[in-house]
């Protein structure tokens, strides 16, 4: 693994044209994210159907079950996706225009939160500058970890005035991740995903804790390389600067999905 020396340069925030990874990078977000919405719609369909029909057929109790389900269900599937469109929306709206921003400095401060209605973000301080992203964790955070004055490399595709998706993060001075893919087994393979399973093997330079209220768990994530993983609550070992191997299913579209094994490398 080797290191990034040659941008060991500080730049304040720019605008730098998208490059055509960029692109594919986000377009494949879309694809993915635009059948999710269409599945969670689709799910509160049925529910709506039943509720019109007992009303009919049952007026006196059954329709009053089904309508009290769906004042409580509906908020999470109507909400997910239009959520999901809105962004899907920002993001074609972004790459038409075709710019993101780029900078390079100290990475002065990171900070975790999370937004009404669960829209959690981070907020990168470089060069004295605040970056804000989405990032992948709901509910609330609890701590997280970062290494400070690390020289940083941070792209966004900017979609708003304060909100960006990250495209790309890279810690000059920390060894690139090593990327490798191999056959998945039989027991690991499941419908759906891709034939192949990858593993990630590099230094974790960020650690977030977050906790889901429903399920009362806390879950790590890490981030090696470009990507921010989901330690879930059985990888909670793991700290900064840990050399680790993350080995994962991807999706038809090479989208981490499934971890199937972490390991601390020494």
């Amino acid at each position: 693994m080797e290191k990034n020396t040659s941008l060991n340069i500080n730049q304040p925030l720019q605008n730098v044209p998208l490059s055509p990874a960029d692109e594919e990078l986000m377009n494949r977000w879309l694809k993915t994210h635009r059948k999710r919405a269409w599945m969670l719609a689709c799910c509160l369909l049925p529910l709506l159907l039943f509720t019109a029909i007992s009303y009919f057929v049952f007026p006196d109790v059954i329709w009053v079950v089904g309508f009290s389900l769906i004042i409580v269900v509906a908020p999470f599937f109507v909400w997910k996706p239009v959520a999901t469109l809105l962004k899907n929306a920002k993001i074609k709206s972004a790459l038409r225009k075709g710019i993101k921003k780029v900078t390079t400095g100290p990475l002065q401060n990171l900070e975790a939160g999370v937004n009404f209605p669960l829209r959690s973000f981070l907020l990168y301080t470089i060069n004295n500058s605040t970056v804000k992203v989405w990032a992948p964790f709901g509910s609330k955070i609890e701590r997280n970890g970062y290494l400070k004055q690390a020289q940083v490399r941070l792209e966004v595709l900017p979609l708003s005035a304060k909100n960006n998706s990250i495209l790309a993060i890279c810690y000059v001075d920390i060894p690139q991740a090593s990327i490798l893919t191999e056959p998945v087994s039989t027991i690991d393979k499941k419908p759906g995903r891709s034939d192949q399973k990858t593993l990630v093997t590099g230094i974790i330079t960020e650690v977030i804790l977050s906790h889901d209220d429903e399920s009362n768990t806390k879950r790590y994530w890490y981030r090696v390389g470009n990507e921010l993983f989901d330690g879930g609550t059985a990888y909670s070992s793991f700290m900064l600067k840990d050399k680790v191997c993350f080995s994962y299913l991807a999706k038809k579209n090479g989208e981490p999905e499934d971890i199937i094994d972490a390991a601390k490398i020494d």
